[in-house]
């Protein structure tokens, strides 16, 4: 069931850091076609301490806020789970990689900054 949005409107208890290419990719999506999906190999960063279904805030690498969104995993498996930083700087792509983080029903965009 998808979450009513008065459910991001809670103080955040982490925050996600995803990479330009999925900031961009949600922005342009207009939550269409999976475009607000997170997976692990999207993430860069998790801080804080949060449980399974709690509301975080979601930045670009470059920038700030843009999104909150409700996670499926609690911030140490998520951190278990980033993608380990190739030698060129991007994730490199393994078996966790495509863990769901966050679903496109769980996930609202705030600013397209």
């Amino acid at each position: 069931p998808t979450p009513p949005l008065t459910q991001f409107a809670t103080h955040a208890k982490g925050t996600l850091t995803v990479t330009e290419f999925a900031k961009k990719r949600m922005i342009d999506s207009d939550g269409q076609d999976g475009g607000y999906q997170l997976n692990i190999s999207d993430l860069l960063n998790s801080k804080g301490d949060y449980t399974e279904r709690a509301v975080v805030e979601i930045r670009g690498a470059e920038g700030g806020v843009f999104a909150r969104g409700q996670v499926q995993m609690s911030s140490t498996e998520v951190r278990e789970k980033i993608a380990p930083v190739g030698p060129d700087g991007t994730p490199v792509i393994t078996f966790n990689s495509s863990h769901k983080v966050m679903q496109d029903s769980e996930c609202v965009i705030l600013a397209t900054i």
